[in-house]
């Protein structure tokens, strides 16, 4: 990198020592020590039964709502509620969602992938 500084010029090392790859990620590595302290206080089966308690609770909540359309129902699967909504875009409920506190995805790029897997190309915004 750099081996001096003043205001009139700048001395850089040598060649295999120019191009160091600088401070290592040490906010992130303290910060994912300490989720990993977080979990393991808490308990990764009591997340994971809390989790999939939400998950049916709002699934429970939405299934009977006129025009909401659940995706993925399946017994077992992660606790990730996916659903459209008639007549609304994806966006405009994400964003009427968030405006009221919960953290939601929404759009063509949260779901690109799986639309494009199971065959919605067009309906997902594919050409």
């Amino acid at each position: 990198m750099i081996a001096a500084v003043t205001f009139e010029r700048t001395v850089f090392q040598p060649r295999l020592h120019r191009f160091e790859a600088g401070t290592g990620n040490i906010a992130d590595a303290v910060g994912l020590g300490a989720a990993l302290d977080y979990v393991a206080r808490i308990g990764i089966e009591t997340i994971a039964r809390h989790e999939h308690d939400l998950l049916a609770y709002a699934t429970h909540r939405l299934a009977p709502i006129k025009g909401v359309r659940l995706i993925g129902t399946a017994r077992d699967k992660a606790s990730v509620l996916s659903f459209v909504l008639e007549g609304m875009k994806p966006e405009d409920v994400g964003r009427a969602l968030n405006a009221e506190g919960n953290a939601v995805r929404s759009g063509i790029i949260a779901l690109s992938r799986s639309c494009a897997a199971s065959g919605w190309r067009r309906r997902c915004g594919h050409r």
